[in-house]
Order: C-alpha cells, then structure tokens, then sequence
C-alpha cells in the first residue's frame, strides 16, 4: 500500500484503536506514516477526555435582553424607500454612500450630454431650420468654393487673357 492510500484511511478511522491488518503493515515499514497515526492517536484521546465548559448563567438573560433591544430600534427605525439615508451610520458606509450618489450623478451627467449636444449643426438642430435658411448656410459656407467657380466662367467667356492673370480679377468683383 502507498501513504496516500493509508493516510486516508487513518483519517476515516481515526477513533479506531488499532488500525487494520494492511495498515499496521505498513505502519511498521513507514516510519513516516507512524508518526502521523501516533499522532492522530494523541489527539483523538484528547478530544474524547475534552468537556465542554457550562454557558454563564445569566447567558439567556443578557441574550433575551439584547434580543428585546434589537426588536426595539428595528420597530423605531423609519421606515420607507430612502430610510437607508435617514438611519445613522459610519464614518465608512458615510463615504461609500457619498461615492455612491457621486458617481449616480455622474453617469447622469454623462447621459445628458451624450443624448442633448449642444452644437447646433447637429442634424437633430437641423430638421428645426426652414431649408431656405439651411440653404443659405450652406452658400455662407461654401463662398470661397462658389468664388472659384467664376473664375473659370471668366475663362471659357475671356480665351484672349493669358491663364496667369485670372486670379486676380475674379475676387474682387464680390
């Protein structure tokens, strides 16, 4: 027999007095394995010889009193679905409760800004706008762009300029 088998075995019979036939043979070639059997002998005797002491006398009046105590504040304490903030606590429970509404208001915070931006071109902001008036933002914007595009009418009407000079008319006529 191996010491894992044997070990398992002193543990399922440890109130035993004497270990079995296998056991006991090996026992004798394994001084290991005797030191342990030795020893859960020692403590089982201990265990068997142990008495447990007598609770105080006044154990269930203390107890009784307590009890009454605790049924006491529970019946004063308020009741409804914010008394957790009304009760009295820590200083510990104080700030976990504070981090607490900290990080509520946060994330609420976070939530508004992400459903209402506040930049106008949005196209939430846009749909609000009459599309004349959107049209005329996008012409405001585009200037530079529509500017370039009268340029090259004045080059298909004017073929006798050279190409170099055409920048230099065309913006100031707006």
């Amino acid at each position: 027999m191996d010491c894992t088998k044997v070990q398992e075995q002193m543990l399922n019979e440890m109130n035993a007095s004497s270990a079995s036939p296998e056991q006991a043979a090996h026992l004798a070639g394994c001084a290991d394995c005797a030191k342990l059997w030795q020893a859960l002998q020692v403590s089982s005797a201990a265990l068997d010889a142990w008495t447990a002491p007598e609770p105080s006398p006044y154990f269930d009046t203390r107890f009784q009193a307590r009890l009454t105590e605790v049924k006491r504040e529970e019946a004063a304490a308020p009741k409804g679905l914010f008394a957790w903030l009304r009760k009295p606590v820590s200083a510990f429970q104080s700030n976990v409760r504070i981090a607490a509404m900290v990080t509520a208001l946060a994330l609420a915070v976070g939530v508004g800004i992400y459903q209402y931006p506040s930049d106008s071109n949005t196209p939430g902001n846009a749909a609000q706008v009459s599309p004349a008036v959107n049209d005329l933002q996008k012409l405001d914007k585009n200037q530079d762009l529509y500017a370039d595009f009268e340029m090259l009418d004045d080059l298909q009407t004017d073929t006798s300029q050279p190409a170099a000079n055409t920048n230099s008319g065309s913006k100031s006529e707006l």
